[in-house]
């Protein structure tokens, strides 16, 4: 993990942001006086693992973070238009609300007619995401919003879309 840290790391710096490596090679006993210090100096805190995910390492991180009060307004006012990660099953989603990675594998349709399968998602911009759909003869891309999307219906495994004219042609 140290190495693909260090990789990452050297990524950054190509966009010169800068960042603080840290081999936590133990869950216990954490290092609470390092860590004390990182969040005064960081505005980010990511933590790669490769075993569990869910009562791992990040999962401890985050619950440090939570009992030591960096949890207010203006501690957390910083990771606006960032992206946040947490568990999943600490989600709590409105019936309107869906994970990205729950749509992959849907089926698309327009107008009665399949369109294919949603492949993927992909981000163009900090605003806006394409719904990769595909079939057998060809690649759709749809955008991602919510004046082309009618329903999706995650019981049936379906998305349903507006009909666009030029879409599929």
């Amino acid at each position: 993990m140290v190495k693909k840290a260090l990789n990452v790391r050297e990524i950054l710096l190509k966009d010169n942001i800068n960042s603080t490596i840290v081999n936590a090679r133990f869950l216990k006993p954490m290092d609470e006086n390092l860590l004390h210090e990182l969040l005064k100096n960081h505005s980010k805190v990511v933590t790669i693992e490769d075993n569990v995910v869910s009562g791992g390492f990040g999962s401890r991180i985050n619950k440090f973070v939570i009992d030591n009060n960096y949890n207010n307004i203006n501690e957390v006012l910083k990771y606006k238009g960032e992206y946040v990660f947490i568990n999943k099953e600490d989600l709590e989603l409105n019936s309107n609300q869906y994970l990205n990675e729950d749509l992959i594998g849907l089926e698309v349709i327009t107008q009665n007619k399949s369109l294919g399968t949603l492949k993927k998602i992909e981000k163009y911009s900090s605003k806006y995401e394409t719904l990769v759909v595909e079939n057998n003869e060809k690649r759709i891309l749809i955008p991602y919003n919510f004046d082309i999307i009618e329903k999706i219906d995650l019981d049936n495994k379906k998305i349903f879309v507006k009909y666009i004219k030029g879409l599929t042609d």
